[in-house]
Formats: C-alpha cells, structure tokens, sequence
C-alpha cells in the first residue's frame, strides 16, 4: 500500500503488470517477457497526492518512471506481514528505498 505525498513535476508514474505471478508459480516465460521490454500488459496507475493505492507488489512486477524536475516524488510505503516482528532486510530497504533518513539529516549541512 503506497500513499502519494507529494508528486514529481514530471515523470515518477507508477506502472505495474498486474497478477504476474502466484504464490504457487513465478511464471518465469511471462516475467522473462516483460523485462524484456514487452509492455502489453502494463498499467500505467495515474496519482496525484493524497492517492492510496493497494496492491500485492510481490505478485505484481511493478516500477516508477525516472522522476524529473526539482520537485521531488514523496511517498509513505506501507507493508503489511501475516506475523508480528518481521523487518525489512536493511540492506534492500537502502536499495530499494534510498539512504535512510537519518542518515540524510546527519549528512545535511547544519542551519543552525
């Protein structure tokens, strides 16, 4: 689940293939297609702020166009678990979600 924020001035369009795979079959022929570069069956999902979009991501590949502009694209991702105390891999939340935000303020030249 995704709540839009804040959008980019252009591009940052959140395109997904629907139902890709299943719990019981990745359906390797189909994902092997669309990385290749067939896009029929991409959904280009328009969002504007305050837009909340519910989808199972690890069953649906799915990605953001290149963000242009100055204006940046603010998103809050939540995740949901079926079990209480499962985390996030750090090393893929950097990868998939940037510098962690503290580390971005330590890094941050004072105002003071």
């Amino acid at each position: 689940m995704t709540l839009m924020l804040q959008s980019a001035e252009a591009g940052g369009e959140f395109e997904i293939v629907p139902n890709t795979r299943t719990d019981d079959d990745q359906h390797f022929a189909d994902v092997g297609k669309i990385l290749a570069g067939d896009r029929s069956r991409v959904v280009v999902v328009p969002r504007e702020p305050r837009a909340l979009v519910i989808f199972r991501g690890c069953n649906s590949i799915h990605r953001v166009t290149p963000v242009e502009g100055q204006r940046q694209r603010l998103m809050s991702v939540f995740v949901y678990e079926d079990q209480p105390g499962i985390g996030g891999d750090a090393k893929v939340n950097e990868t998939v979600y940037g510098i962690p935000i503290a580390e971005q303020a330590m890094a941050a030249p004072s105002t003071v």
